[in-house]
């Protein structure tokens, strides 16, 4: 196990017409963290985003422009993948063909051992207390394989194997080295959905055993929510939020980040909003729709003079038709057609101890707002439906986009808002 620090860790690749940084293209910017001793911690993010590169920078296979890697405290920035002692798994396993699933466990042992100068030393190439004697080995390779499953291959070749197998496979042999840091580059992207979760359950729990601390690349969503400990979201090369998969999720830093922690799309209007004792009320430019979170059912005159610009955001998952009879069961995905409204509402409704507002889109919507629905009121949707919210499932940005609350907005402190 080991600890890993990142200060300042910047990658810039020169362009062809120059040499060094200037006019190059700058894959990663300053990015700062520390992983835990034992953590999994998920690199997520867009593909061209740098994950890939930020790895390599960890592994040793490139070295910053600017910035220190440590490990253990220690910088290992100009230190090698093998001084490292760290293992990698890329998405295609990068098996030997011509040897057996036991050879390619084995191998990579033999070459830590490091040959005649290991036999020389008694030390291996990469800092353990000794070499592996030919039993010891043999004795790794068992063990390994009865953890990670793959026992009943042993004498196969990889041709013989499937794509999550030899997957597997490659796992097994990366763990086989016990190595401090466990480095993943999208190991499971080229398997099908069921395979690639059953695999990355697996994955999670073979580490969670061992205590290893790891870095996992995806830019798959449900791979990234089923594995991490804490998850480092990058986006352009900057290192946007680092937080729990619910922190994330609940609050994003930016709109960017709500949008790929959001599967099913998210539905976003730029508007003004208005904020008084009563609650909050918010009137799109284009009139696609108004909305309004109060304490009094009321209909209410939106005021643009004395309101804000802002960005309101919605997941699909957090609205639904308005209707007091309406049932939790069975939801499903759909998609509320825009259609003629007669004129345009700001309604809310009181509801107990919480309060939801109500969304009505008007005619002058260019697009669709995406709603989970129940299959109950699919006859009940009208041009005058009304879609309704949770008040403290809105998202709220700044036209920059980045996140802000109604107490960042208006300098209230609201407990029950702010959760």
């Amino acid at each position: 196990m080991a600890s890993l620090q990142l200060l300042g860790v910047t990658k810039v690749f020169a362009n062809r017409e120059t040499t060094g940084s200037v006019g190059g293209v700058q894959a990663v910017q300053q990015v700062d963290w520390e992983v835990g001793d034992g953590e999994l911690l998920v690199l997520f993010g867009p593909s061209g985003s740098g994950k890939t590169t930020l790895l390599r920078m960890i592994a040793g296979l490139e070295q910053p422009s600017a910035g220190r890697v440590l490990m253990d405290g220690v910088d290992v920035t100009h230190s090698s993948p093998r001084e490292r002692n760290v293992a990698l798994v890329f998405q295609t396993g990068s098996l030997y063909g011509h040897l057996t699933v036991a050879q390619n466990l084995a191998f990579g042992l033999e070459r830590q051992n490091g040959g005649w100068l290991s036999g020389w030393t008694g030390k291996s190439s990469c800092g353990s207390e000794s070499a592996l004697s030919s039993e010891q080995i043999a004795e790794r390779v068992r063990d390994v394989a009865e953890r990670v499953g793959i026992a009943p291959w042993l004498q196969r070749r990889p041709a013989e194997l499937s794509g999550g197998q030899q997957q597997r496979v490659a796992l097994a042999r990366a763990l086989i080295r016990r190595p401090k840091l466990l480095l993943l580059d999208e190991p499971l992207a080229s398997l099908d959905g069921p395979i690639r979760l059953a695999l990355a359950r697996e994955l999670k729990q073979q580490l969670r055993e061992q205590g290893l601390t790891a870095i996992h690349v995806t830019h798959d969503l449900t791979e990234a929510l089923t594995l991490a400990d804490r998850v480092a979201v990058l986006i352009d090369g900057q290192l946007r939020q680092l937080a729990s998969p619910r922190e994330v999720y609940d609050r994003p830093a930016d709109r960017q980040v709500a949008e790929l922690f959001s599967p099913r799309g998210l539905n976003a209007w730029v508007g003004h909003l208005s904020v008084n004792e009563r609650g909050w009320q918010f009137a799109a430019d284009d009139g696609s729709l108004q909305a309004a979170r109060l304490e009094l059912v009321a209909e209410l005159a939106i005021t643009k003079e004395a309101s804000r610009r802002v960005v309101m955001a919605l997941r699909p998952e957090d609205c639904d038709i308005a209707s007091a009879s309406a049932t939790q069961i069975e939801r499903a995905d759909c998609t509320l057609e825009v259609v003629p409204a007669a004129g345009s509402q700001v309604v809310a409704e009181w509801l107990g101890s919480d309060c939801f507002g109500s969304l009505l889109l008007e005619p002058r919507s260019a697009g669709r707002l995406v709603f989970r629905w129940n299959e109950a009121l699919l006859g009940a949707i009208q041009p005058e439906s009304r879609l309704r919210v949770l008040g403290r499932r809105v998202l709220w940005f700044e036209e920059t986009g980045k996140r802000t609350t109604l107490e960042q907005l208006t300098g209230r402190q609201d407990e029950h808002e702010s959760r």
